[in-house]
């Protein structure tokens, strides 16, 4: 061009298929499932509680994390794209067909009485869904109702707790590092050490 800066495009790009290539996990139906680099099992140095981890605040004092929130609400019928920082949901959340938040100014939405998503729902941030009240260890399957249909979409992560229903049908989280970095305020947001990086599950 005329910056004497020259360009390539690639008309058949594919992904690398071998872990030393930097190839990751998929579940694809098309190959093989593997699993590579990205996905660690029983890491010792995994937190025995992820809310505490990522908020830096004991479980028990969840509650100032909940005052610390940009907005509380009973249920989710009022989030929209407008919503910014630390939204905390007291009630069930039903974001079915709703957009929340943007890739400019994400969340970290906390659901502590249920969600439900799905092929119409877009996040921008992380999604928590807990129940503060209870430790881990004590929290009974499927104690937190979870429904997904169709394909919902996070762009960011998702944090749950083991009493969390099991994620049914099509559900896509995109991890995008910036995107985390713009949640603003939390009290503390890093990285997992060992966890994959897009799903962390609360342990």
């Amino acid at each position: 061009d005329a910056d004497g800066i020259e360009y390539q495009t690639c008309d058949s790009c594919t992904c690398p298929d071998k872990e030393d290539l930097g190839a990751l996990s998929h579940t694809q139906t098309t190959d093989p499932p593997r699993k590579y680099f990205d996905i660690v099992d029983d890491d010792p140095a995994y937190p025995d509680d992820v809310f505490e981890y990522y908020f830096g605040v004991a479980r028990t004092e969840y509650q100032s994390v909940r005052d610390a929130a940009d907005t509380i609400l009973e249920d989710c019928s009022t989030v929209d794209t407008t919503m910014r920082g630390l939204i905390w949901v007291d009630g069930y959340c039903n974001l079915a067909g709703k957009e929340v938040s943007s890739a400019i100014a994400p969340v970290a939405l906390v659901a502590t009485g249920g969600i439900s998503l799905n092929s119409n729902t877009i996040l921008y941030g992380v999604l928590i869904i807990t129940d503060p009240e209870i430790q881990p260890e004590d929290q009974a399957e499927d104690a937190i109702p979870v429904t997904l249909n169709g394909a919902p979409v996070v762009y960011g992560a998702v944090l749950n707790d083991p009493g969390a229903a099991t994620f049914n049908g099509g559900f896509t989280v995109v991890y995008i590092k910036d995107i985390l970095k713009k949640i603003f305020p939390l009290i503390i947001l890093g990285n997992l050490s060992g966890s994959w990086t897009d799903q962390v599950t609360f342990n």
